[in-house]
């Protein structure tokens, strides 16, 4: 897959929009949310919290 240069007219909205919110300090609240899965430990017993790792699954545009 070759590397395409995004629209200019895309690239401007966005641009625009994205550094208005970092330069008034706004986050809307979807990008704070995060949904939490369980991942089973595989030698440990499926009835013991212990043998569950948690992973949170984050917006990416939350994260910087």
């Amino acid at each position: 897959m070759a590397f395409r240069p995004p629209n200019l007219a895309i690239y401007n909205y966005f641009s625009v929009f994205f550094i208005s919110l970092y330069k008034r300090g706004l986050c809307p609240k979807r990008w704070k949310a995060a949904i939490l899965v369980l991942l089973e430990k595989p030698p440990k017993r499926a009835q013991e919290p212990v043998s569950y790792r948690p992973l949170c699954l984050l917006d990416t545009m939350a994260s910087q």
